[in-house]
């Protein structure tokens, strides 16, 4: 097992958990660490230290308020986590078209937009970026309409860039 996986399954058993949870048990529940006790907790350290430089909150809990020695591990949900953004539709809108935009290897990061709580369907059409930038035009604010001026001489109109709303 690699450490990125070791990393990862850490990291979710201590999200999830709603209790602390002692070192002994972590030793047990993630597979990659060593048998030998003293291998073990170099490694767990080590893994704590990491994913403490990676920014996750890892918490150390008493357990037992009479023994000092006896403390477990677990990441809070509300330090892990971004709260809710509550973008309003606008807000949703131009956040979708940036992402649409800023394409990495080619692709629309679909999961960031979901994550935002955007459409994911919304942030993988290209169509919905041209519709978007139609809308708001390349500065981001919406554009005025365009209105027919009736031409002389003619039924039909045509459209004047100049002309207000």
């Amino acid at each position: 097992m690699s450490k990125l996986e070791r990393l990862l399954n850490l990291t979710a058993l201590l999200l999830e958990t709603r209790r602390p949870i002692p070192v002994e048990e972590i030793g047990r529940t993630i597979e990659g660490y060593s048998a030998d006790p003293v291998a073990f907790r170099r490694a767990f350290e080590r893994d704590k230290d990491d994913l403490r430089e990676l920014g996750i909150p890892v918490e150390v809990t008493p357990i037992d308020p009479g023994d000092p020695s006896s403390v477990g591990y677990r990441i809070p949900n509300d330090r892990y986590y971004l709260p809710d953004l509550a973008l309003d539709p606008g807000e949703l809108a131009a956040l979708t078209l940036a992402v649409s935009l800023v394409r990495t290897g080619g692709a629309v990061d679909v999961d960031t937009i979901r994550k935002l709580g955007g459409a994911p369907a919304a942030a993988g059409a290209s169509r919905s970026a041209r519709f978007m930038i139609g809308f708001l035009g390349q500065e981001g604010r919406p554009k005025r309409k365009r209105r027919a001026i009736p031409q002389a001489g003619g039924a039909g109109g045509r459209w004047d860039r100049r002309s207000p709303l």
